[in-house]
């Protein structure tokens, strides 16, 4: 097979390098992680849904009454089973057609998707060096998106961007979702029902389930106030799993080992004073962001049939999809 000419050579650098650069711009960092005290212990409050209550010395274990309940078996298990309770409530609701609903859904898609996308771009420039074709035609897609960039065609832009992620991996369609119009008096809607369903189930007032919250955090924490018995304690330590697992205390899994590290990627090439693009580019390009805006519903349609078919894993029907955006796009408009 004959070898490449330098001109090749120098248009597949310059392909791998603006892969690379674009590859940089989608990438998350990661999230540091937080295991102090505090932060768990307010983390166990919001798994309760209340606020911080007093914490007056401690009275019989009677329901309803408004002080400090001694933590014995009986209300451990009053306590559990509000978690439970509070719990199925909050489930149900994520299951709902509600704006706080779509939205937990639409994290929970792209949390999913997230790695297969992160996995998916670690591979992309190799699969791309190895296919000269395919890299001629991303390149274009870029070269594309760069001159709707140029134009402050939104649009346009987004459209040539999602199509460079979905060859990328159906999973990298999926987007990080933003929060509806309304999530909030929705979010606000559904902490008060499982206040109500938590309170209920375990047969307490708001002031006493927070300072039952607090008393066996306390204990759990290995700071105990003191007025705090040896059966308390033992009666939490007898739940510790339980209790730990239902108030969000469950120690994080170990961080993974730290990749080596990589050099950084070349800056992209200056952007000439025009687009850049022969006429024939120029003519799809426009084509196609006229085709974007005309049928935008009818893409963001199919974008949602594309993040929940990379959601299920089914990676056929993601690409497939994928394809019938690329088709409205493109309808009408010169071949690149």
């Amino acid at each position: 097979m004959p070898s490449r000419t330098m001109r090749d050579a120098e248009r597949h650098l310059a392909g791998l390098t603006r892969v690379a650069a674009f590859l940089f711009l989608i990438s998350a960092s990661a999230t540091p992680l937080a295991a102090q005290i505090g932060a768990l212990k307010k983390k166990a409050k919001a798994a309760a849904g209340i606020t911080p209550a007093a914490q007056p010395s401690a009275q019989p274990a009677a329901a309803g009454t408004g002080g400090t309940l001694v933590l014995d078996d009986e209300v451990i298990k009053r306590l559990i089973k509000g978690f439970h309770a509070a719990k199925a409530e909050r489930e149900a609701a994520a299951k709902s057609d509600t704006p706080y609903g779509r939205y937990i859904q639409q994290e929970a898609a792209y949390k999913a998707a997230k790695p297969k996308c992160d996995a998916a771009s670690q591979t992309w420039p190799q699969r791309l060096s190895a296919n000269q074709g395919l890299m001629e035609k991303n390149g274009r897609y870029l070269e594309m998106m760069m001159a709707a960039q140029q134009k402050q065609d939104t649009a346009a832009q987004r459209a040539w961007g999602d199509s460079m992620l979905m060859a990328v991996d159906a999973s990298c369609a999926v987007k990080e979702p933003q929060q509806p119009p309304g999530y909030y008096d929705s979010r606000r809607d559904v902490d008060a029902r499982a206040e109500e369903a938590q309170l209920k189930a375990a047969d307490m007032d708001r002031r006493e389930l927070g300072a039952t919250v607090d008393r066996a955090i306390a204990i759990l924490e290995n700071a105990p106030p003191p007025d705090v018995s040896p059966s308390e304690k033992n009666a939490v330590e007898r739940q510790k799993d339980e209790l730990n697992r239902l108030m969000g205390r469950e120690p994080p899994p170990a961080p993974a080992a730290a990749p080596p590290p990589t050099p950084a990627p070349a800056a992209a090439p200056p952007a000439a004073a025009g687009s850049g693009l022969t006429d024939r580019q120029q003519a799809a390009a426009e084509c196609m962001a006229k085709n974007a805006k005309k049928n935008e519903a009818e893409i963001e349609r199919l974008g949602e049939g594309v993040r929940k078919a990379a959601e299920s894993g089914d990676n056929g029907a993601a690409m497939a999809i994928a394809d019938s955006i690329r088709q409205i796009q493109s309808a009408g408009c010169p071949s690149l």
